[in-house]
């Protein structure tokens, strides 16, 4: 019987991102593949009645130093040293604030390489006028805050998503 394990991600979330590190040698060591869905922590919060870390754990003493050093020993423990490497060079706020800057402007570059297109204008749904990027940007955004907490729901309930019935169907799993 195959398994089947969703890896619910967050694209600002640095847990995703270190569990997503460590998810292909899980993946070769137990044969289990791993499927991606995107989310918005924020709509999983939500959903659960649940605040993120950071405003949870305000004011409790001493909680950055402990996360960091459990950030330490994750990255030990999985040989992983490409972990946020520049972060590790600044060693001052002007160091923190060009490093920023440095990933803006990658970011604004790339952007810039389809501009144009982005610019154009398209009419919503309702009527509004706005830009492509605009509306991308909207889309993405509401699409992933509702999934979060249609997955959540999903649990609950015990409902097989519809992505993981189309997997099974196109592989010829039969569900657990």
């Amino acid at each position: 019987m195959a398994i089947n394990v969703e890896f619910l991600f967050d694209f600002g979330s640095p847990n995703a991102y270190l569990s997503h590190l460590v998810i292909p040698r899980i993946e070769a060591r137990t044969g289990v593949k791993f499927e991606y869905v995107p989310v918005l922590l924020g709509g999983v919060f939500k959903a659960t009645n649940n605040v993120s870390p950071a405003v949870s754990l305000q004011g409790i003493k001493n909680k950055p130093q402990y996360t960091q050093l459990e950030t330490r020993r994750f990255l030990k423990e999985h040989g992983i040293k490409d972990y946020a490497p520049n972060v590790r060079d600044a060693t001052d706020k002007i160091a923190i604030i060009k490093l920023l800057e440095t990933a803006m402007e990658e970011c604004e570059s790339q952007l810039r390489e389809h501009a144009d297109e982005m610019k154009n204008t398209m009419k919503r749904f309702d009527g509004k006028q706005m830009t492509k990027l605009a509306f991308m940007s909207f889309a993405i955004a509401h699409e992933m805050y509702h999934r979060g907490q249609l997955t959540v729901y999903e649990r609950l309930l015990g409902i097989e998503p519809m992505l993981t019935q189309r997997f099974r169907k196109a592989f010829g799993e039969s569900p657990p």
